[in-house]
C-alpha cells in the first residue's frame, strides 16, 4: 500500500522514512525499496538516521489512530 499510494500524490517522492518493527523485517525493506523503484529514486531510511525516536513515532502513530477511531473519525 505504500508503494502503490505514491502514484495518488500530486507530486514525486525522494525519500520514505520508516519508523517501527518493521524496518527489522529485511524482506519488506527489500520489496518496499524494489516496489518504489518504480517511481523513481526513492531512498528508504530508517527514523533513527534523522534524530527522531523510532519507538515513540510508533507509540504516536498508535495513539493517534486510536484516537480517531474513539472520535468516530475515519482512519
Amino acid at each position: 500500500s505504500i508503494a502503490d499510494s505514491l502514484s495518488l500524490l500530486p507530486t514525486s517522492v525522494s525519500r520514505i522514512v520508516l519508523a517501527g518493527g518493521g524496518w527489522h523485517n529485511k524482506a519488506l525493506r527489500f520489496y518496499l525499496t524494489s516496489l518504489c523503484g518504480r517511481y523513481g529514486a526513492i531512498e528508504i531510511m530508517h527514523a533513527d538516521d534523522l534524530g527522531w525516536d523510532n519507538a515513540s513515532l510508533e507509540a504516536q502513530l498508535i495513539a493517534y489512530l486510536a484516537m480517531r477511531v474513539v472520535c468516530n473519525l475515519p482512519l
